[in-house]
């Protein structure tokens, strides 16, 4: 019986080390697809940077004002109306919705809007190492 057992907790110790090294693949892949989407982002920045004559750190702030949406940014360069955030809207969306706060917000962003910002800030979250946020 005592071979037995040793046998099942090496086999468990086995399985163990076996899902700790495919969930640190899972993340070194999910990182190295962020890393990549990062560098495409930036690549792109870069691009309308040139070709708007506009400093690529502006682009880079209108991108985050603009929940990650590089069509805005190339929108708001044309000229054309585009929805931007900041720090005291991105606060309210933290606010109950019975709040005056988030009142304001429906009644200037529109829901469509607060759901796309929302899931931007969850984004930005949990991913706050990323270069392009």
């Amino acid at each position: 019986f005592n071979g037995e057992s040793d046998e099942l907790l090496q086999r468990y110790k086995d399985a163990a080390h076996l899902l700790y090294m495919l969930k640190q693949d899972e993340v070194q892949v999910r990182d190295l697809r962020r890393l990549d989407a990062e560098h495409n982002v930036m690549a792109e920045l870069k691009e309308l940077s040139g070709k708007y004559a506009q400093p690529l750190e502006r682009l880079h702030e209108w991108f985050v004002q603009l929940s990650g949406s590089l069509e805005s940014v190339e929108r708001k360069l044309k000229g054309e109306e585009v929805v931007m955030w900041n720090s005291l809207e991105d606060f309210a969306l933290t606010h109950p919705e019975d709040a005056k706060m988030y009142d304001y917000l429906i009644r200037t962003k529109g829901e469509q809007q607060m759901q796309k910002r929302r899931a931007f800030l969850d984004f930005f979250k949990n991913n706050a190492n990323c270069v392009s946020c």
